[in-house]
């Protein structure tokens, strides 16, 4: 993993954006629950 890169790499803000998704899916999990 190259962390020289002076932008962030596609696959990086992926995981970024499905970690945010899942998370936001949990709360409200929760919150109906």
């Amino acid at each position: 993993m190259n962390l020289n890169t002076s932008k962030p790499s596609a696959a990086s803000r992926s995981i970024r954006l499905y970690a945010i998704a899942g998370a936001g899916t949990l709360a409200e999990a929760v919150q109906g629950a």
